[in-house]
């Protein structure tokens, strides 16, 4: 049988990284779907902001366990209503934003992420 191979088309890599904590407006979510060129919200029913494709969002984003945000803005690039996934990309970064995404990246993955990447 002829095995299928799908190209990975995401221009930032992606691998497990902690979760961050994304404050548009009033509303906080979280997300762990992230990388360097934007990042994915899977609970957008929290949000009260309604977004549409092609739409800016602004927004603060720092580490779950931080009290410190870093600003940003973002492209709408796609919105799911049916499984609730906002998908943004990063429009604007600081340099500040910009060097604690790297910091996050490079923070050392979970014994749980460690133990499921050898499976």
């Amino acid at each position: 049988m002829a095995q299928v191979i799908r190209r990975n088309f995401r221009r930032d890599h992606r691998r497990d990284t902690p979760s961050l904590a994304v404050k548009i407006g009033d509303d906080v979510v979280h997300s762990r779907d992230w990388s360097l060129g934007g990042l994915a919200i899977y609970d957008m029913h929290r949000l009260s902001l309604l977004c549409a494709v092609d739409d800016i969002v602004v927004g603060t984003l720092g580490a779950t366990d931080d009290a410190t945000d870093y600003a940003f803005s973002a492209e709408v690039v796609r919105v799911e209503p049916g499984t609730n996934m906002l998908a943004l990309k990063f429009a604007d970064l600081s340099k500040e934003c910009f060097a604690f995404l790297e910091g996050m990246l490079r923070r050392p993955r979970s014994p749980a992420a460690e133990t499921s990447a050898r499976r």
